[in-house]
């Protein structure tokens, strides 16, 4: 996550999702930038691309790390952590609490901790996910908080927004 907030603040900001729409591929595969990447305005005449939109950017941003320094900056806001994506987390569905403490599989994915709490004993936190409604509960869960749960307290990032 710091490499994104890191680019973000570098680059002067980010334009709105529907400027540039998210599309799942690899940042390695040496894609470039097509016409279609192009933020675009639409009217009855037509599309056309146009330069004049908001880029949204960062005052400041850091470093979390542990269940108890992401519950103290939860207080704040959501927070970003790199999680691994074990194959009970790609199939998540439901309501209950994803405790997967196997470690097997390589960090690779973002989410977004909104949240914690503890339900009949068992300590969790509410992330939200960005693979759509069909998977957790309508893109929520609960994973088991306290024992690094697909790597969920490595390393997650806050950050301020400007404006």
């Amino acid at each position: 996550p710091l490499e994104v907030y890191r680019f973000i603040t570098e680059s002067g900001g980010i334009p709105e999702e529907t400027c540039q729409p998210y599309e799942a591929v690899g940042h390695d595969t040496g894609r470039t930038c097509k016409p279609k990447d192009v933020c675009q305005r639409c009217d009855g005449a037509g599309c056309y691309a146009h330069t004049d939109y908001t880029l949204y950017g960062i005052r400041e941003y850091g470093l979390v790390r542990g269940e108890f320094e992401m519950m103290a900056e939860l207080q704040r806001g959501p927070i970003a952590c790199q999680i691994s994506t074990p194959e009970g987390f790609l199939q998540l569905a439901g309501d209950g609490v994803f405790g997967d403490a196997s470690h097997d599989a390589a960090v690779d994915h973002i989410i977004s901790v909104t949240g914690y709490g503890t339900e009949g004993g068992v300590p969790y936190w509410v992330i939200r996910n960005s693979w759509g409604t069909y998977w957790g509960r309508y893109g929520w869960a609960r994973i088991a908080r306290g024992g690094n749960t697909i790597e969920i307290e490595t390393e997650c990032a806050w950050a301020t927004p400007l404006g």
